[in-house]
């Protein structure tokens, strides 16, 4: 009866709508939030665990070159954010020089990381690349080099070759895990070998690299002081890339390997 009584009253239905009115604001201003800062708090976290997975193979690349400068092993721990590391199919590459061609001249098994939003990292042949959840595949952009250097003023590249003992997978769903490594020469006497290639023989040394990771390695060799950024394509079918470097007559183009193994559990 109070209730009739409140709808007849002219007062009480104006404050029945004004209710009606604010909880619609509440709500509109609910939903408002949750689709403008969702996205914005799942691309921090996104950010958060590629910066941690970028840090992680930091440090594996940089135990790696104490390997290259004299150390036979290195074992350490390395802290891992949640997501999946596993080593990717094997990449090689195929030297075309003086009309002679090297077939897999360099081969190796990168490193992918990959969290579960789909941000990704990779790590292969000294450099450490990643990509976003939102990117496309060419958006690839690299964070750390170490393969490339000069010695006599002709240009060198250096690859470490990476090949797993054992253990080719871990994955944390929820939280970091402390991971042990061990990288060690795969040959103590031989595991560093280079090839050399003279510009007084051919002027043009060209790389073709098969690997699952193509836009990485384009960018890696677009940053490579060796090669001119407009001889690197990306084959058609996106698993194939190469390069042409250009040389002088007196000028000679190295490339140095390393062979390591590395094992994680």
């Amino acid at each position: 009866m109070k209730f009739r009584e409140f709808l007849a009253d002219e007062s009480g239905v104006t404050e029945l709508i004004g209710y009606a009115f604010a909880f619609a604001i509440i709500i509109t201003t609910i939903i408002l939030v949750s689709v403008s800062v969702g996205p914005i708090v799942d691309s921090v976290q996104s950010d958060e665990a590629t910066t941690s997975m970028e840090q992680s193979l930091t440090q594996v690349d940089e135990e790696i070159q104490k390997v290259h400068q004299g150390a036979d092993s290195r074992t350490f721990d390395a802290e891992l954010p949640a997501g999946q590391l596993q080593q990717s199919q094997e990449t090689s590459v195929t030297v075309t020089h003086d009309g002679e061609e090297e077939d897999d001249l360099v081969t190796s098994r990168p490193l992918h990381y990959q969290t579960e939003s789909g941000a990704e990292v990779a790590y292969e042949a000294g450099f450490i690349s990643s990509k976003s959840d939102t990117s496309s595949p060419e958006a690839t952009s690299i964070q750390r080099q170490s393969g490339t250097s000069y010695m006599d003023s002709d240009p060198v590249m250096e690859f470490p070759e990476i090949d797993a003992m054992d253990g080719t997978s871990t994955y944390a769903s929820t939280s970091s895990v402390t991971q042990e490594f061990t990288i060690e020469q795969q040959n103590p006497d031989t595991g560093t070998t280079s090839h050399v290639f003279d510009g007084a023989d051919d002027n043009e040394v060209v790389l073709d690299i098969e690997t699952e990771i193509p836009y990485a390695w384009a960018a890696f060799l677009e940053n490579h002081n060796a090669v001119n950024s407009e001889d690197v394509t990306v084959e058609d079918d996106d698993d194939r890339v190469e390069a042409t470097i250009e040389l002088d007559d007196d000028e000679k183009f190295t490339i140095v390997t390393h062979e390591l193994y590395l094992t994680f559990d």
